[in-house]
């Protein structure tokens, strides 16, 4: 079954604006699982969302690598690509930089969108 690409962010569940979900999970931490739910039910492409912002405690790096290493996990295991766009940053600044709102610099999550995309073009050749 292909449906389009699954959205893990933290919004309300909802239909994107091209056909996709949008998933709220809890947090960061919780996307691969997210992820693996969502192959599980026939989903062929995932872009996922979210924000780590560091804090005064080494937490920050143990999610930043729980949710990097849980993605490609999921991703490998399921040979379906997964647009990761999970922004990890030091500051709120350099995440609003990276956002894709008016006047930031990026727009991380329609590079993740696309990276699924292609991939998933790839894939099915």
């Amino acid at each position: 079954m292909t449906e389009s690409p699954l959205l893990l962010n933290e919004t309300d569940l909802t239909l994107s604006p091209f056909g996709g979900v949008k998933l709220r999970v809890p947090g960061s931490f919780e996307i691969p699982l997210a992820a693996q739910l969502a192959f599980e039910r026939g989903f062929s492409a995932v872009v996922a969302m979210g924000l780590v912002l560091e804090g005064q405690t080494p937490h920050f790096d143990y999610v930043c690598q729980g949710v990097t290493q849980g993605v490609m996990d999921v991703s490998l295991k399921f040979s379906s690509p997964i647009g990761f766009g999970v922004l990890m940053c030091n500051t709120l600044d350099q995440a609003i930089a990276r956002s894709g709102r008016p006047g930031s610099v990026e727009d991380k999550g329609y590079d993740s969108a696309v990276a699924a995309i292609k991939l998933l073009q790839l894939k099915e050749g």
